[in-house]
């Protein structure tokens, strides 16, 4: 509500978080709030204000129900067939997964999602598409990551799954030069994206995104890919590091909640 006055977030926030307040810029990842500000400023600069509360859950339930289009258009490039792809969308638009995202809900993942989904559907027309159009889907397949990565702080976790399925896909396309070509162009244009929005962002500089156990997988992976006749250097560096960021990582307090499950 106080961006959609037109007013800043504070630096501090005491009220959010009492005593010692909180950085909501630099500690939180707002750009859920951002969006729905501006939307709401946007919709009252051509039309009789609503009442805010109406709007966001209007706003909420617009923005989840992206995740369909998004989920059709991963599903019909994974199955490359429209029926399939449209009956997959169907179950999940009708799932409670699903609904649960769209309906009496303002959480962080409602926001996020739609942007996942729509970077996965990105990074696998980059993999499985012509050569021409690889860059682009890439570019927007890292745009939307980091979106995403801004907008829900467990998105990161996402990522670092996803990581490990790459990894997966190189090892067993080893000795298919395309198709490893594929991926180390896509993870390049991904990985710098990633580590641009790292040092720019506020939340993810704040717990040094870059320099993470998770971005530090995407890098042994881009060398591997890069590398193949100095793998055994690759593992071997990679592991240092992995075990350095784990050691110095900033991840462990701040995801404690999510290492404790």
């Amino acid at each position: 509500l106080m961006l959609a006055q037109g007013y800043p977030l504070p630096e501090v926030d005491i009220a959010a978080q009492y005593p010692e307040g909180v950085r909501p810029t630099r500690e939180l990842t707002a750009l859920m709030e951002y969006a729905t500000a501006l939307a709401y400023r946007l919709f009252s600069a051509v039309a009789t204000p609503p009442d805010f509360r109406w709007f966001v859950i209007l706003w909420v339930a617009a923005i989840s129900s992206l995740t369909i289009p998004a989920f059709y258009f991963l599903a019909e490039k994974v199955s490359r067939s429209t029926g399939l792809a449209l009956a997959a969308s169907a179950v999940y638009g009708l799932s409670w997964a699903a609904q649960s995202n769209m309906i009496a809900t303002y959480v962080f993942e409602s926001f996020a999602l739609p942007l996942m989904l729509a970077s996965l559907a990105c990074l696998a027309a980059a993999l499985d598409g012509p050569e021409h159009t690889r860059q682009p889907h890439a570019c927007a397949a890292g745009a939307l990551m980091v979106a995403a990565l801004a907008s829900w702080h467990l998105a990161r976790f996402y990522w670092a799954s996803l990581l490990l399925g790459l990894a997966w896909l190189t090892w067993k396309s080893r000795n298919e030069p395309d198709k490893q070509r594929a991926l180390r162009d896509t993870l390049t244009v991904i990985q710098t994206i990633l580590i641009l929005a790292g040092l720019s962002i506020g939340c993810l500089r704040e717990n040094w995104f870059a320099a993470s156990p998770i971005m530090i997988m995407g890098y042994g992976l881009l060398l591997w890919l890069w590398f193949p006749r100095r793998r055994k250097a690759v593992c071997a560096l990679t592991l240092a590091a992995l075990t350095l960021a784990a050691w110095k990582s900033r991840d462990s307090e701040a995801y404690a909640h999510v290492y404790s499950y």
